[in-house]
């Protein structure tokens, strides 16, 4: 077709700072109650610039800040193994921008996301024997909102999507047999996903662009 003017897309990343610490603390295995508990921070900032080429660049700079804290713990008694987990989780996300097709998004009226969310898991285990075990698990978690900021550079701002939830169930058996010469497992595994983030591409509701949004 007629290209009516050059057009060429680039990002480029100016800076990344990332910090992330763990802690946790855990008992020792010689008795039939393990437990752990512990903490986890993620810190990160960063700045990536858009070339549209048509117009000059933009620049959207994006932080993101997440803490959590989890404890887990298993009991084992004769053929049996109960493991129970929970974490709490809070995740924060900021953008600001500066470009000449919109709006400067400035500290003042910066674009803010949060999400808390308590996930948790219970398994159960049985060893019939010491080549054939069966187990049963429930389990939920958790994806935190979300920025998209690159539609800034072509005028048509920026798209958040809310926090994602999971809820997932499965029971099994694992076995080795023939003397270890085989291998055998079987799972039956289900899932339902809740405000599961999508990024949709074109399309007349989002202006032949991409944007982030929740099924």
């Amino acid at each position: 077709g007629i290209i009516f003017f050059p057009s060429e897309s680039q990002d480029g990343l100016d800076f990344l700072h990332q910090f992330t610490q763990e802690v946790h603390l855990a008992s020792t295995a010689d008795s039939p109650l393990f437990w752990q508990v512990g903490a986890l921070l993620f810190s990160t900032k960063y700045q990536d610039t858009t070339f549209p080429y048509f117009v000059p660049p933009t620049s959207v700079r994006q932080s993101n800040d997440s803490f959590a804290l989890f404890a887990q713990a298993s009991y084992k008694w004769d053929a049996f193994t109960l493991t129970t987990g929970v974490r709490w989780t809070t995740d924060g996300k900021g953008m600001t921008a500066e470009g000449p097709l919109t709006a400067p998004i400035t500290n003042a009226n910066q674009v803010k996301t949060r999400g808390n969310n308590v996930s948790w898991d219970a398994s159960l285990a049985y060893a019939v024997n010491d080549d054939v075990n069966l187990y049963a698990r429930a389990a939920s978690g958790f994806r935190a909102p979300s920025i998209q900021g690159r539609n800034l550079a072509f005028g048509t701002g920026y798209s958040t999507a809310r926090s994602e939830t999971v809820q997932s169930f499965e029971a099994g058996v694992k076995s080795t047999l023939f003397d270890h010469t085989l291998r055998l497992n079987a799972d039956a595994f289900q899932y339902y996903v809740h405000n599961m983030q999508f990024s949709a591409v074109g399309g007349a509701a989002v202006g032949n662009s991409i944007v982030l949004l929740n099924a």
